[in-house]
């Protein structure tokens, strides 16, 4: 707000699923920031108890091979960001 630039920004908060989902309605986007599960399934069962113990299995878990989110992800890009010069961001 101290930067003048709320009238130029939108940000929206979002699960993936919920995210492709609805990204049809919510348009297209200069930048995409996401922070997607990236342990592979066969992993899970070996994760220490203080990283299971605070965080969702859907946060952790990215599917068998541990990137079928950051690749629906990717596969989706060319439809969700606006054009050249758009960026993802993958934590």
């Amino acid at each position: 707000a101290r930067s003048g630039l709320t009238h130029r920004y939108e940000c929206v908060g979002s699960s993936f699923v919920s995210f492709a989902a609805d990204a049809t309605r919510l348009g297209s986007f200069d930048v995409i920031v996401s922070n997607p599960p990236y342990i592979p399934r066969k992993d899970m069962t070996s994760l220490e108890e203080e990283v299971v113990g605070w965080e969702d299995d859907r946060a952790l878990c990215g599917g068998e091979s541990g990137l079928d989110v950051v690749e629906q992800l990717l596969t989706r890009a060319a439809s969700l960001l606006r054009g050249q010069g758009c960026e993802i961001w993958l934590e």
